[in-house]
């Protein structure tokens, strides 16, 4: 079964969220965080930033630069991440959209893909950023609350 996540915060950016978390929303949500891709994700992220050289979607691809990890200002990038969704993907896996903690609030579309029918080896293969303009991501943030994004337990 999948667990569509926030699918009450898929609303008009820049409205203020009209109902909070019930407290099993916010279980699942919190349960959700700590899947093996979720985990994958987090440990990902951390492992480009301190600089490793893993490739593409760490580092950047000469045709679409915005489209990597190390295409986007670092500042962007540091902090921990709410997953706002989470959407099967035509080629297997599914992909994951996240919004960093730090202001400007980045929201990047993730694919992760389980390698063989393991899912507990989540594989990151691609890192988006859509065409979302930043004012979008900083109303969508609004709408979360001032504390959601800095929660820890909302967040990895």
């Amino acid at each position: 079964m999948r667990l569509l996540l926030l699918a009450f915060l898929l609303l008009t950016f820049g409205q203020s969220m009209a109902e909070p978390m019930t407290e099993e929303q916010a279980r699942e949500y919190m349960a959700s965080l700590d899947t093996p891709a979720v985990k994958e994700i987090r440990k990902y992220l951390n492992d480009c930033l301190s600089g490793l050289d893993m490739g593409y979607p760490c580092e950047p691809n000469e045709a679409m630069p915005h489209n990597s990890i190390k295409g986007q200002p670092r500042e962007f990038l540091e902090g921990r991440f709410a997953l706002l969704n989470v959407s099967p993907f035509n080629y297997g896996g599914d992909v994951y959209l996240i919004m960093f903690n730090t202001p400007p609030h980045l929201m990047a579309h993730i694919w992760v893909y389980n390698e063989g029918s393991d899912p507990n080896a989540p594989d990151v293969r691609s890192f988006f950023v859509g065409d979302t303009p930043q004012d979008k991501w900083l109303a969508l943030a609004s709408a979360l609350g001032p504390d959601f994004l800095s929660d820890p337990l909302m967040t990895r």
